[in-house]
């Protein structure tokens, strides 16, 4: 009971229904959506910017990796054997964390994180994940070339990319740049993409 009473709290600060996280999770799990209205949650999604276009957006994306995680933490409650990594792996972080600008961002933190504080968190994204490097890298040069164009305003640390925790939960915004990386979407011309929601349903 508590943890639905958590969850229905934490979609109410996140402004968004149950039927509407249905309607997402529903999408990108290319599951069918039934016994809702699908045009009515449509137009509540647009509203609050988790769908733009006919697609979801990156604020939807994060909501979803949200609730997966969430929905994980809460159900599974196994303990998880850690990763080593070879020397190949040792040298993808190197590069991972060159891909990030040197110097401070606007927050006041350093953009490039330690190689030990990345990889302990690369040990928490690749025990919850099973993206390659390819993918990661590739959604890394994504992101970084997005907040360029914005002077790094908001940008987060090449730690705080590969995992956060907000409000109690992990949150690793690297896996949703790379689930948006392997749907095909670019964030400069995604809408021209031709896999948006109305596809998978």
């Amino acid at each position: 009971m508590k943890n639905m009473l958590r969850l229905f709290t934490e979609l109410i600060k996140d402004g968004i229904t149950p039927n509407g996280l249905y309607f997402l999770m529903g999408v990108v799990e290319k599951s069918g959506i039934e016994m809702i209205n699908y045009h009515a949650e449509k137009r509540i999604l647009e509203n609050s910017g988790f769908i733009e276009d006919n697609k979801i957006t990156g604020r939807g994306y994060e909501l979803i990796e949200k609730y997966k995680k969430l929905y994980k933490t809460e159900n599974t409650g196994k303990v998880k054997r850690k990763i080593s990594f070879s020397s190949q792996d040792e040298g993808k972080i190197h590069e991972y964390r060159d891909i990030f600008p040197k110097g401070i961002l606007p927050s006041g933190n350093p953009a490039r994180s330690a190689v030990k504080e990345l990889e302990k968190r690369f040990q928490w994204f690749f025990t919850n994940y099973k993206y390659d490097w390819d993918t990661v890298l590739k959604a890394t040069k994504v992101y970084v070339a997005k907040y360029k164009d914005e002077n790094y305003l908001y940008m987060k640390t090449s730690g705080y990319f590969i995992v956060k925790n907000e409000k109690g939960v992990e949150v690793s915004t690297l896996a949703t740049y790379c689930e948006m990386v392997l749907d095909g979407l670019d964030f400069k011309d995604a809408s021209k993409e031709d896999n948006g929601y109305s596809s998978a349903i």
